[in-house]
């Protein structure tokens, strides 16, 4: 495996344990996010549903005692119309209670079915009292009130705060889940952190192994060529070695292998070299020894010289005397060729 595929598949692993990771944090992200949304839309919005329940229950409650009460004669309709309105609303928002919440209380169906019969009953006292306020028969109407009418209200009212607390139950418990997936997120994220850590350095230093290993070797067969007695014939070995540093390897070799030859060319040239100079000196040698005795020749020639010259110059005054005494002779010469031909010309008078 080179150096490259061991980087890649650190890395690919490292990647996909991170991966891996997030993805089961990011599925506990979605669990608390839909806990979340549970809480927020069904649990809580049930609890608040129960709440104005309740508020609408109590409210029709005291329209309804009121309607009751000789001295609200003129208001009677208009407190009716109010406690039938708000009974009516107490009903509609246990039933949309009922709808969100149901399916975390499938044990509840009991209270669930007596409620309905509780309303149902706390509805038909409240039509008696209602009826009978109308035909002004208070005394009867208030005895119904406290009668069944209040019996069957209290026990619907006591049944909301039953569902309430059971609801309370069922957010406690959601709570709880949530908190476990945080728990369990928290400690996924601390598992993966620790685990990638690990795996981060358990191939760093597989890599800087790898790595120092080969650049030790490379770095001896360096030394050992850098010394004072390299071998370039030494190359260098690629056993052991990443795919890389072999490449690293052979251009090394071949660049050790063209110094090897430039090395060898350069003593050859420094051993002709070396022999070109040997003969040189000895020429200069024996062109010392020969410049001596051309100077002696030249000293003693020029000495010979010397005194030829002093000789020549001696005959040369010998010259100018024979000289002067040759044209002395040549005037005599001429005196007597001059006297010849007047000799000449009188003999041949005299022959005439």
């Amino acid at each position: 495996m080179n150096f490259k595929t061991k980087i890649i598949g650190s890395y690919i692993t490292i990647v996909c344990v991170l991966v891996i990771t997030n993805v089961i944090i990011y599925s506990n992200l979605v669990k608390i996010e839909n806990y979340v949304t549970e809480l927020n839309s069904k649990i809580f919005h049930s609890i608040s549903l129960l709440i104005e329940a309740d508020r609408d229950a109590y409210q029709s409650n005291v329209a309804l005692i009121k309607s009751t009460n000789n001295t609200q004669e003129e208001h009677k309709e208009q407190l009716l119309k109010e406690s039938y309105k708000s009974l009516q609303q107490t009903k509609e928002k246990f039933l949309k209670f009922k709808k969100n919440i149901e399916s975390y209380l499938p044990k509840e169906k009991a209270n669930f079915d007596s409620f309905d019969l509780l309303y149902k009953n706390t509805k038909k006292d409240t039509d008696k009292i209602a009826e009978l306020v109308k035909k002004t028969s208070l005394f009867r109407a208030t005895k119904v009130y406290y009668g069944s009418y209040i019996k069957n209200f209290d026990a619907m009212r006591n049944k909301i705060d039953k569902l309430t607390q059971l609801t309370h139950k069922v957010l406690e418990k959601e709570s709880k889940d949530v908190q476990k997936v945080l728990k369990t997120s928290k400690q996924q994220f601390l598992i993966s952190a620790f685990i990638s850590t690990l795996l981060a350095i358990f191939f760093s230093i597989m890599l800087g192994r790898s790595v120092r290993k080969s650049t030790g070797m490379l770095n001896s067969t360096f030394e050992n060529l850098a010394g004072a007695d390299a071998d370039l014939s030494m190359r260098l070995e690629k056993k052991g070695l990443e795919k890389e540093f072999e490449t690293i390897v052979d251009n090394a070799n071949k660049f050790i292998e063209k110094l090897q030859v430039i090395v060898n060319n350069a003593k050859t040239v420094s051993n002709e070299n070396s022999a070109i100079a040997s003969e040189l000196s000895s020429t200069a040698t024996h062109v010392g020894e020969n410049s001596e005795k051309q100077s002696f020749y030249v000293n003693r020639t020029a000495n010979e010289g010397k005194e030829l010259s002093e000789q020549l110059k001696d005959s040369v005054e010998e010259a100018k005397k024979s000289q002067k005494e040759l044209l002395g002779t040549n005037e005599q010469m001429s005196e007597m060729t001059s006297k010849v031909d007047t000799l000449q010309n009188a003999m041949t008078e005299t022959m005439q």
